[in-house]
């Protein structure tokens, strides 16, 4: 038989490319858990500046005052949200438990960071306590807020107001 007729791989040919294919898998998998932490980050921020946005407008429908409050962690990390609605007949804020407006637990590694304009003005701490830091009202006005949601240091979002306009997404690096 002609050696240059012959044709087709070798057994090493075969195996190497083998080899690359399988550390090219490897390489893929091993990245696989931060893709899909991505994909919840951008979710979560999605979801929260949607259910921000129908408390805004569910205050409107209703005539009532809703307000947005953090959920602290026992090591004290801010790790979800809630929204209460303020009952006028016992002049108390109360958790608003019906869906989506429930308390809302992130995924891990997600961590929230509120700032308020105006945050340092108390009149009396012990009557402020149970006052949710932003309120929904229902002339459609809101308290002007910057929320930021971050990943360690790997990925941020911000979702501002400015008290009078829709709640949107920042770009901090159009910052």
């Amino acid at each position: 038989m002609n050696r240059a007729a012959a044709t087709g791989f070798t057994l090493i040919e075969i195996l190497v490319v083998l080899l690359i294919v399988s550390i090219m898998s490897g390489v893929v998998i091993a990245n696989l858990p931060s893709l899909t932490r991505s994909a919840d980050f951008d979710a979560e921020v999605k979801r929260l500046q949607i259910v921000m946005e129908l408390a805004r407008e569910e205050a409107l429908m209703q005539s009532s005052e809703f307000g947005f409050r953090l959920e602290r962690q026992a090591n004290g990390d801010y790790s979800g949200y809630s929204f209460v609605v303020y009952d006028d007949e016992n002049q108390t804020w109360t958790a608003y438990d019906q869906r989506p407006l429930e308390l809302h637990k992130l995924p891990e590694g997600i961590q929230l960071q509120l700032s308020v304009e105006g945050e340092g003005f108390r009149l009396n701490e012990e009557e402020d306590e149970g006052l949710p830091p932003v309120m929904l009202l229902s002339s459609g006005e809101t308290t002007p807020f910057e929320l930021t949601l971050f990943i360690g240091r790997d990925r941020t979002a911000k979702l501002s107001s400015d008290g009078y306009s829709r709640i949107e997404r920042v770009d901090p690096d159009a910052e």
